[in-house]
């Protein structure tokens, strides 16, 4: 059951990524628990739903390396060619010649890179003791999953949970029937304030999801989405960080400013980075004794040779680097990679997402030491490019704590993870490249603009096209800004949590609008005891559900109309 919800959700996944511009497929720990449920009924209980919904999980987690990037790859593709009349775009990454319209070049690359990402597996388990013990972090999702398995399982009546999933496959499926109803109010919030953003939008997916998340993380979502929309994007237009010109539409603006908005995200994780190796100093002792325990020296040698791989990938695709480029690697893949991977499965420990809001310290630091082409940054930059060891790292931890939860092994857990992600590394290509055959990548259906300023100003990393100013510029505004949020948080009853706050950097306002929206509801019912705080997320759960298989049912729809 969980091998076939997988396939069903690697599409939603794949679909969900490519249009909203994030990686949906972290909240199919959450939503397929119940979906294994409903499809074994009674003689479902606990355990035998977590190990459906972990094998689901892991299938539909290989989209976020294979279908989803490489429909980003397509669209760059045909971005760098338009506009930037770029001819020497690798054709290992896309190409248009494929074998019977779906056997492609280009897929063993993005399998390959998929299983150098495995390492990220074994170094969560190698510090398992200090995410879920020494630091006791909770991992929202993880507990959201539990819960909903163990509630699912005690249900005598579906029928409630059948109906909030056809209102949200209905209300989802409208959507994409007749489009997004949203309103672009930049014009008239830049004629007060110049280079502020704003618009209104209505997603389904994305207010389910706030409720979903804890209301202190969807808060901090959204708060920082909204400040960073009508405060910091004005102090870089104002210091000329960035121009705004005479063009007055959100996606014109972000466009400039993108390369602004990823060095204050770049400030902002280099200060809470420091900050928090030092409030974690005890436990960096704990991880270097781990690191000289025989026992598990044997993982601890797989763990970064998969690390390494990664730069000598780049030598074998056809990097040529001098003495300087290599000590960088090798100083990146062996001291500051781990380094990332164990920030960022701490992030998801506490905020429950993070996605990839950790991951510009990776591209800023690349680009610092005049790294240039596609090969370097496809390999060793896990924002730019295509590798996720530190997705994989905190997809596991969630798995660990899942484990601990439900008293399943852990061990037959993470095999089971392992082996369906790398069989999903293969399956889910195919979604990737039938969706892009079915739609191709200017078609309303399959709207690629979120894309547009994170493709523009990628091809200007490759390109070694950015201005340093602005790199400065924002770093520094990135580190105080951080500050001041951090101060806020410990003088004022107004608690914001700094992980999250970091993902609401890269949210246009009108998803930050929702995420309060969420945020409130999540608050104000939390209010009437843990019962109801129990069925808000089941019920929660089963539109966000609904709205994911409004996905394929439209899919399905688009195929039969033309």
């Amino acid at each position: 059951m969980g091998f076939l919800i997988g396939l069903v959700m690697g599409l939603v996944d794949t679909y969900g990524y490519a249009t909203t511009g994030y990686t949906t497929a972290e909240l199919s720990i959450i939503t397929t628990p119940l979906l294994v449920k409903l499809l074994l009924g009674r003689r479902g209980g606990v355990r035998e739903v977590v190990i459906g919904a972990i094998v689901a999980y892991g299938l539909s987690y290989a989209t976020i390396i294979t279908s989803g990037m490489l429909i980003t790859f397509a669209y760059t593709k045909v971005i760098y060619e338009k506009y930037f009349y770029g001819t020497d775009f690798p054709s290992w990454l896309y190409n248009e010649n494929c074998f019977f319209g779906v056997f492609c070049s280009y897929i063993p690359t993005y399998i390959y890179i998929g299983l150098l990402s495995l390492p990220g597996i074994l170094l969560a388990y190698l510090y398992r003791h200090l995410f879920i013990d020494k630091l006791q972090l909770p991992y929202p999702l993880a507990i959201t999953s539990f819960i909903t398995s163990g509630f699912v399982s005690r249900l005598r009546s579906y029928r409630e949970i059948y109906l909030l999933i056809i209102f949200g496959l209905i209300s989802q499926f409208l959507v994409f029937f007749f489009g997004e109803p949203s309103i672009d109010l930049t014009d008239k919030v830049n004629s007060i304030l110049r280079g502020s953003v704003m618009s209104l939008s209505i997603s389904f997916i994305m207010i389910y999801l706030s409720i979903v998340l804890p209301a202190r993380t969807s808060f901090s979502i959204g708060i920082s989405s909204l400040l960073t929309s009508l405060l910091i994007l004005p102090l870089g237009a104002y210091f000329s960080l960035f121009s705004v010109g005479r063009v007055y539409t959100i996606d014109e603006i972000l466009y400039r400013a993108s390369w602004y908005i990823a060095s204050i995200i770049f400030g902002s994780v280099l200060l809470l980075g420091i900050l928090f190796m030092y409030r974690i100093r005890g436990s960096l002792v704990i991880i270097w004794r781990i690191s000289r325990e025989k026992r598990d020296l044997y993982l601890i040698v797989l763990t970064y040779l998969g690390f390494v791989s990664l730069f000598l990938s780049t030598l074998i695709y056809g990097a040529s680097f001098d003495t300087v480029h290599i000590i960088a690697s090798l100083v990146w893949v062996l001291l500051l990679l781990p380094i990332l991977i164990i920030l960022t499965t701490i992030a998801v420990g506490e905020a429950g997402i993070a996605g990839q809001s950790l991951y510009p310290f990776n591209t800023v630091y690349l680009y610092l030491l005049g790294f240039r082409g596609f090969t370097p940054y496809i390999f060793m930059d896990h924002y730019l490019g295509i590798p996720m060891p530190g997705s994989l790292s905190s997809a596991s931890a969630n798995i660990m704590k899942i484990s601990r939860l439900s008293g399943t092994s852990l061990s037959r857990l993470l095999i089971l993870f392992t082996f369906s992600f790398t069989l999903g590394l293969t399956i889910t290509m195919f979604y990737g490249i039938v969706l892009l055959r079915v739609f191709g990548l200017e078609s309303p259906q399959l709207s690629l603009l979120r894309w547009l300023p994170y493709v523009n100003w990628s091809i200007m990393v490759y390109k070694g096209l950015l201005d340093y100013t602005t790199i400065g510029g924002g770093l520094i505004i990135g580190a105080l800004y951080m500050a001041t949020i951090l101060l806020i948080s410990m003088i004022s009853p107004i608690k914001i949590s700094p992980i999250p706050f970091i993902i609401g950097m890269s949210l246009t306002p009108d998803y930050g609008i929702l995420f309060i929206i969420g945020s409130f509801i999540r608050w104000y019912l939390s209010k009437f005891g843990i019962e109801v705080q129990e069925k808000l997320s089941i019920y929660s759960i089963a539109l966000l559900v609904g709205s994911g298989l409004a996905i394929p049912t439209y899919i399905v729809y688009s195929l039969f109309t033309g």
